[in-house]
């Protein structure tokens, strides 16, 4: 979030007009806290401090989206996790431009 922040502050100081950015999560329950927010009284996140809620003050600001994104469509997991077989050779193909869909 800090990346996203720094980036939107950088291009409204170059004098771009900024919509929300949107940003993609795989973990439901991770959305589930942002969208609720301090009022989660949950016993299992009452030891996240004040400053994780700092995603959520910005989507209460509308200047962010947080929109879910199953775990096999999030590129970044393709490049630190390992897997194999289909979802491999999927990825392989799209990698070397041989087939846009994955």
């Amino acid at each position: 979030m800090k990346h996203i922040t720094w980036s939107r502050n950088f291009m409204l100081a170059q004098g771009y007009d900024m919509k929300a950015t949107i940003l993609y999560q795989d973990n439901e329950s991770a959305i589930k806290l942002i969208n609720n927010g301090r009022r989660s009284s949950s016993s299992k996140t009452k030891h996240i401090g004040n400053r994780y809620f700092y995603v959520h003050d910005k989507l209460q600001k509308r200047e962010i989206i947080v929109n879910y994104l199953p775990t096999e469509k999030m590129w970044e997991d393709r490049f630190s996790k390992p897997f194999q077989d289909n979802p491999f050779l999927s990825f392989r193909r799209h990698i070397l431009n041989m087939n846009t869909e994955m």
